[in-house]
């Protein structure tokens, strides 16, 4: 789905477990081949008619086999834009919601997610990601003090 900006809609879980860690995924894009083997937090882009809550549900189901109840958007929108296969820049609005799982087991479980891992803050300085979903969780962090 697109806004009035020609901004591609996209959307991500912020899940933390129990122990503190947030849930990262590593992509496998033939879309986007400089993102590909990328960490990031679950999610992915929101479909003509689809509100950011429904995308953000199908995202999760397909990329990692979970229901999640959403909860809070973060206070901040990252824009940000990547090449494709064809070498078209293409621009995105990327909007984070903290959530919870509900139900389902975290796993892998499309063609789009090669591996799971839940991280601590302290654990992302050394892979690739994306430095929006780094400010995403910096944020998080700071909200919950």
């Amino acid at each position: 789905m697109k806004n009035k900006n020609d901004l591609k809609l996209v959307v991500v879980a912020l899940i933390q477990n129990e122990q503190g860690e947030i849930l990262f995924q590593k992509r496998s894009d033939t879309e986007f081949p400089a993102e590909d083997g990328r960490w990031e937090l679950p999610g992915g882009g929101v479909e003509e008619g689809e509100i950011f809550e429904e995308a953000l549900r199908r995202e999760c189901r397909e990329e990692i086999g979970v229901d999640v109840e959403i909860g809070k958007e973060l206070p901040w929108v990252s824009e940000t834009s990547h090449l494709n296969k064809d070498g078209k820049e293409i621009r995105f609005a990327v909007h984070c919601f903290v959530c919870l799982i509900k139900s389902g087991e975290v796993k892998p479980s499309n063609e789009e997610v090669a591996e799971i891992k839940w991280l601590k803050y302290s654990d992302i300085a050394g892979l690739r990601v994306p430095e929006n979903n780094r400010k995403f969780v910096e944020l998080f962090i700071a909200s919950a003090k």
